[in-house]
């Protein structure tokens, strides 16, 4: 019988994890297990990540299979790590039965979006069939195939899920289908300057800070934090991922006051902003704060304390990029005069500093 898995038990599970450890900038987030080990068989086993792309999320779920999965041996992998102090370390290293699992790559690629549910659901079938030969058959009922796996064996498994809201970014106004998401502290950003001499925690925090977590407090984008410290410069790494359409299709829809708002975001102000109600399917909006809310989902704005904004110098280089691209006349003017304002705030020029406002001011008061 073929040994190879599509989801369950892969005796490939570590690979990642051991690539991220063996990196130059490796930050320890193993804690993250007695977390989820907390949560096993509790009515709070379902655990859903919902920060924004470039946060972690996969690199949390390959450290997680490599320390559940049956088929691995992970225990050296994670000597130094602060796991390794929790009592509870041995108790589910390398115990239970995990399914790992990449939504993007069925609901990318397969239309309409049953097509990847029902590929996805036969490749788990498979899987189950040559672990469990005896009880599961050919054609059956996934649902009924763990249910008697659980009875007949005693077994149940860990799911985890990558890429979970991929339905909503493949399938964009497909609103029926839809129906039928951790970065560095401050703390761990001081450690790795300390380490590499190339940047300053200053410079990064500029830069990458300007997200906040209730309880944790500032959080950096890590995958802009490590592509600067890999460089040794700081830049826009974000568009290298993502580029510039996904901003550009929402800061261009046409809802009263949307266009002011991200004139105020580039000059640096907050804007209060409700959040209740959002739907979260990224196509359908009522409004502007609708738009807005969804761009805090996906990581271009921050929230905190009721306000939004531009987070940091990176995303702020992000926007000015995209509104330069789009050509709006009189922002992109607007964004020349605040440099210009800056330069002779800097210079100590009094006279083009007030020219310069006067001037500001009557271009923001044409917007409205």
């Amino acid at each position: 019988m073929r040994k190879y898995r599509y989801f369950l038990n892969r005796n490939t599970s570590g690979d990642g994890f051991c690539e991220a450890i063996r990196g130059e900038y490796f930050v320890d987030k193993s804690w993250l297990i007695e977390f989820t080990n907390n949560k096993l068989s509790t009515k709070e086993k379902w655990i859903c990540v919902s920060k924004p792309r470039r946060f972690g999320k996969t690199f949390a779920l390959e450290m997680l299979d490599a320390y559940y999965t049956k088929s691995g041996n992970a225990g050296e992998l994670f000597n130094g790590l602060k796991i390794k102090q929790s009592v509870e370390f041995y108790r589910h290293l390398n115990k239970h039965n995990v399914i790992s699992m990449n939504f993007a790559k069925y609901f990318e690629n397969y239309s309409p979006c049953d097509g990847g549910i029902g590929l996805l659901s036969q490749h788990l079938l498979e899987d189950l069939k040559k672990e469990y030969a005896d009880v599961v058959e050919d054609g059956m009922d996934l649902s009924l195939a763990f249910d008697m796996i659980q009875q007949e064996k005693g077994e149940k498994f860990i799911f985890l899920i990558d890429e979970w809201d991929s339905i909503f970014r493949y399938r964009k106004g497909k609103k029926k289908e839809q129906e039928e998401f951790l970065g560095f502290s401050k703390e761990e950003l001081s450690l790795l300057c300390q380490d590499n001499h190339k940047m300053s925690v200053e410079e990064l925090t500029e830069w990458y800070d300007g997200y906040y977590v209730e309880g944790v407090g500032e959080m950096y984008n890590p995958k802009s934090v490590t592509e600067a410290l890999g460089e040794g410069v700081c830049k826009d790494y974000w568009s290298k991922t993502g580029g510039f359409t996904e901003l550009e299709e929402y800061i261009t829809m046409n809802f009263e006051g949307l266009r002011d708002d991200i004139v105020c975001f580039l000059t640096g102000e907050k804007i209060p902003l409700n959040v209740v109600g959002f739907s979260n399917d990224l196509e359908n909006f009522q409004d502007k704060e609708e738009v807005l809310t969804a761009l805090i989902h996906l990581g271009y704005l921050t929230y905190r304390e009721g306000f939004v904004s531009i987070p940091n110098k990176e995303l702020r280089e992000e926007f000015s990029s995209t509104v330069k691209r789009l050509n709006w006349g009189i922002v992109s003017k607007l964004l020349n005069q605040s440099k210009k304002l800056l330069d002779a705030a800097w210079q100590l020029d009094e006279e083009k500093v007030a020219q310069l406002l006067e001037d500001v001011h009557d271009g923001i008061f044409c917007l409205h």
